[in-house]
């Protein structure tokens, strides 16, 4: 009888932490720049990159987050990403999305003011999301405007990620 009552209550935990989901999954990583250093002319007004281009650090530490929620649903939180393209003002996506199991989209629209809006878009896309993380973000900057050319040029960069999930708590896979 002892033996059941345990199975019985280890079945409950069972089902409690399935009905759960997982546990977050909280990963450090390294963001590669490097992309940002050598943009496409179609990315500068003149339709060529300046003499210098500006620097940028190569690798930059984030924390992402992915966890599951009710019905299936799963969410991405970022710490703040930033993100300069020469024809846009610096931008930077934060916070919660909902998405994957391993593509999740940040946008946002911003009105640049003379009929002028602005599109800016940060796609994860992630290959591995188990003990490791690898992976790659796709950042979009388009514009659209009544009457083209609108003065400012659509700029798009991929960077790589590569990192480790820190949550010990993680078990599974998504």
């Amino acid at each position: 009888m002892k033996t059941r009552a345990v199975s019985l209550v280890a079945g409950a935990a069972a089902a409690l932490l399935l009905a759960c989901g997982s546990q977050p999954a909280t990963y450090v990583v390294a963001l590669d720049q490097t992309g940002l250093m050598s943009l496409p002319g179609a990315c500068y007004a003149t339709g060529t990159p300046p003499a210098t281009i500006p620097q940028v650090p190569p690798l930059v530490q984030h924390e992402l987050t992915v966890w599951e929620g009710a019905q299936n649903k799963r969410y991405l939180e970022i710490d703040t990403i930033g993100v300069r393209f020469p024809s846009s003002s610096q931008f930077a996506f934060t916070g919660l999305t909902e998405g994957g199991p391993k593509q999740w989209t940040y946008s946002l629209t911003v009105d640049r003011g003379n009929s002028v809006m602005e599109a800016r878009k940060m796609e994860f896309n992630f290959t591995d999301l188990s003990a490791t993380l690898v992976g790659a973000i796709s950042v979009t900057d388009t514009f659209s405007c009544n009457t083209p050319p609108c003065g400012f040029q659509d700029c798009s960069v991929t960077l790589n990620l590569n990192g480790r999930q820190i949550d010990a708590q993680y078990s599974g896979q998504l």
